[in-house]
């Protein structure tokens, strides 16, 4: 289960949405990989003992927030609010952004894709390790949206080479 929480509905939450609901997305490619995504706008009740959330907006309202210790936080490098709860809730943590301080980066850009780039080791959902490595991804225009997505695929466990030709 990947949760999206912003205080109001966003274009980032549309967009990774979309991702998962697509004819195209390599989230549905031909099989169900059993990833479903919520957006949520207010605190809820967060049950399981796996899963992901992804803070993709402004989260006052979520100061609060309990999450399960199984699950895996994602966020950009700089959202101090997002760093709090994930830390209080004592989360994993997957920072994405263009700093070479973060989780999952960029490695290079071309005109038509970009090498993104896992910096450091992490856990998937069985807690088995993902090691370092590069990913290839169509350019896009919401960065932040792709290493989102390729963070969820890493921790499901659906293979990196899925990540070619992704658009969002």
């Amino acid at each position: 289960m990947v949760f999206l929480l912003s205080d109001k509905e966003n274009k980032t939450n549309n967009l990774i949405m979309e991702s998962f609901k697509s004819e195209n997305s390599y989230f549905k490619n031909g099989k169900d990989r059993g990833v479903s995504v919520v957006s949520v706008n207010n605190s809820v009740k967060i049950q399981g003992d796996k899963g992901i959330v992804i803070v993709t907006g402004s989260i006052n309202k979520f100061k609060k927030q309990e999450i399960p210790s199984g699950f895996l936080g994602v966020c950009t490098e700089n959202d101090k609010n997002a760093l709090k709860l994930f830390k209080k809730n004592k989360l994993s943590v997957i920072t994405c952004g263009t700093g070479s301080k973060n989780t999952l980066s960029i490695s290079s850009i071309t005109e038509n894709d970009m090498l993104l780039c896992l910096q450091r080791s992490v856990k998937d959902i069985n807690g088995d390790i993902v090691e370092p490595c590069e990913i290839k991804a169509d350019k896009t225009k919401d960065l932040f949206c792709l290493l989102a997505t390729v963070a969820v695929m890493l921790y499901y466990k659906i293979a990196p080479n899925f990540c070619d030709g992704i658009i969002l």
